[in-house]
């Protein structure tokens, strides 16, 4: 009961940080620095690059433990799973400008919880299974 409490805290702390990287990077509110390097104007040029390279940053860091906890194979799986899912979105009737937004939500949701997954996919396996498992970074 206790491991289960604690794997779920676990999963969205993890699940609330890759949520923030990605809502950061885009989101159809147009509050996000995907819009605010579209905007016209080399207005607070430096903090634009500073912050473009810390969430590029952080991506490297997310993709790479993913990788790592599950493997290429798992990576590979998870990128087509969340492509397959967008292309799939895109055939629904997107003549409303309301469903399309919610449309994209979910999209940006399914990619936040991919990236979860990979993130914590060590603890999960070791909480199924009852095996911890140390590999290093290359």
């Amino acid at each position: 009961m206790t491991t289960s409490k604690f794997f779920a805290r676990y999963f969205l702390v993890r699940w609330l940080l890759c949520a923030f990287v990605v809502f950061a990077t885009y989101n159809p509110s147009g509050y996000s620095l995907f819009h605010w390097l579209q905007s016209s104007g080399s207005d607070y040029l430096a903090i634009k690059a500073v912050l473009f390279i810390a969430l590029f940053w952080i991506y490297l860091t997310i993709i790479s433990i993913a990788r790592v906890a599950v493997g290429p194979r798992g990576l590979y799986a998870a990128v087509i799973a969340v492509v397959l899912l967008f292309y799939g979105l895109m055939d629904i009737d997107n003549s409303s400008e309301t469903i399309l937004s919610f449309l994209r939500y979910i999209q940006l949701v399914t990619l936040a919880t991919a990236l979860a997954i990979g993130v914590t996919w060590s603890q999960m396996r070791s909480t199924l299974v009852g095996q911890k498992t140390v590999r290093r970074l290359n």
